[in-house]
C-alpha cells in the first residue's frame, strides 16, 4: 500500500491525491508500509483524466531531466512533446534525440527511423514550436541509423545491462565531434561523456 503526495515544481506546496489538478506538473513523493516516509523520488508526473473517480498519474520523466535556457527552467518532457507533435503533424519519426544548450541556443542530435527524413520541414516546424517558448534553435543534427546502439555499447559496462542503462536526452558534459558526409547531408557524430 502507498501514499502518494504531490509536490509543486516551484516546492512550495505538497498536495494529496484529490488537490491535484488536471494537466499540471508534479514531482511524486510516496509513503509506504515498508518503511519510506514522504521519499521524492524525483519522477515529473502529470494528471492526465480520471478512471471513475480517481486521478490518472502519468509519468513524464526525472526532475533532474532539465535544462535552463534564457532563465527559464525546461524539463525534458517538453521537448518529448515538442517531437511527438512534430512527428504527428509531419509523419516523420524519430527512433531517438538528444539535445544540448550552448549560449541559451539549442541544437538537437536526431535519429530518423528512415532514411527519407525530411530535415528541412522537420527543422522548420521545431523552430516554431521552439519560438513559442523563448529558444532559439541553433542546429539539427542528424544521425546514422545505429547511433543509439552506439551509445549503448559506451554506456554498458560489467555488470550492466541495455534495460538497466538509461541514456541522457540532455548532454550537459564535453562533446566530442566527428563528421561524416553522405546523401549530401553532413552527418555529425556527438557524444563523448566523461
Amino acid at each position: 500500500m502507498f501514499f502518494f503526495e504531490f509536490l509543486t515544481l516551484d516546492k512550495k506546496r505538497v498536495l494529496t491525491l484529490n488537490e491535484v489538478e488536471e494537466n499540471n506538473f508534479y514531482e511524486l513523493i510516496i509513503t509506504t508500509y515498508s518503511g519510506l516516509y514522504r521519499y521524492n523520488i524525483h519522477d515529473i508526473v502529470s494528471i492526465n483524466g480520471k478512471t471513475f473517480k480517481t486521478p490518472n498519474i502519468e509519468f513524464e520523466c526525472k526532475s533532474n531531466e532539465n535544462i535552463i535556457c534564457n532563465g527559464t527552467k525546461f524539463y525534458v518532457n517538453t521537448f518529448n512533446n515538442i517531437i511527438k507533435k512534430i512527428e504527428k503533424e509531419t509523419n516523420e519519426f524519430v527512433s531517438f534525440f538528444q539535445l544540448f544548450i550552448k549560449n541559451n541556443r539549442i541544437s538537437f542530435i536526431i535519429e530518423p527511423k528512415n532514411e527519407n527524413f525530411d530535415i528541412g520541414t522537420f527543422k522548420n516546424i521545431l523552430m516554431k514550436n521552439l519560438d513559442k517558448i523563448n529558444i532559439k534553435l541553433e542546429n539539427v543534427y542528424i544521425m546514422k541509423k545505429g547511433y543509439r546502439d552506439s551509445l549503448f555499447v559506451k554506456e554498458v559496462c560489467p555488470g550492466k545491462t541495455i534495460t538497466s542503462t538509461k541514456l541522457s536526452t540532455i548532454l550537459d558534459k564535453k562533446i566530442g565531434r566527428r563528421f561524416y558526409k553522405g546523401n549530401n547531408i553532413t552527418l555529425i557524430w556527438i557524444y563523448e561523456m566523461f
